[in-house]
């Protein structure tokens, strides 16, 4: 899947258009939407569109810990069954991908691992010393991204 940013010429509003759909401006004053068609889009990848504020996470549910990446925290948790946010760090698949390559040996299934494994949980434990309040990872998750996002910004 791929998206693609772009802004209407007539009244700037910006939209992101999924795998190569023609733009359509969302404004119904605009009458653009032809001219807008016949304009050259910036292509960028879901993995760019993430970067700048996902993080990949730890989720404990039992004996298994679920590594995963999302940029809505908030909702994965409400969508994953879990007892507890383990621990955050920023990065997107690549970063993923490195982690379930590194825990391999400790995979259950998917993006599952034994919770008992001692280099995850050494893993888990150095996470959480960088994170701000420990006994509250997931409001510390929220603070650190707005903090990401605002220096993204500023810069």
């Amino acid at each position: 899947m791929s998206y693609e940013r772009y802004r209407c010429p007539a009244c700037q509003q910006q939209a992101i258009i999924l795998d190569g759909d023609p733009f359509v401006c969302q404004n119904r004053t605009c009458a653009a939407d032809a001219l807008a068609r016949q304009e050259p889009r910036e292509v960028i990848t879901r993995e760019e569109l993430m970067r700048p504020h996902a993080i990949v996470y730890y989720l404990a549910l039992g004996t298994r810990v679920k590594i995963g990446t999302t940029t809505d925290l908030p909702g994965r948790m409400q969508a994953i069954p879990h007892e507890e946010l383990l621990a955050f760090e920023f990065g997107s698949y690549p970063i993923e991908r490195e982690r379930h390559q590194r825990f391999a040996h400790a995979r259950v299934v998917g993006e599952w691992f034994d919770r008992a494994d001692p280099e995850l949980t050494a893993w888990i434990v150095t996470l959480r010393e960088g994170i701000e309040d420990p006994a509250d990872v997931m409001r510390s998750a929220s603070r650190a991204v707005k903090r990401r996002l605002l220096a993204a910004e500023a810069a």
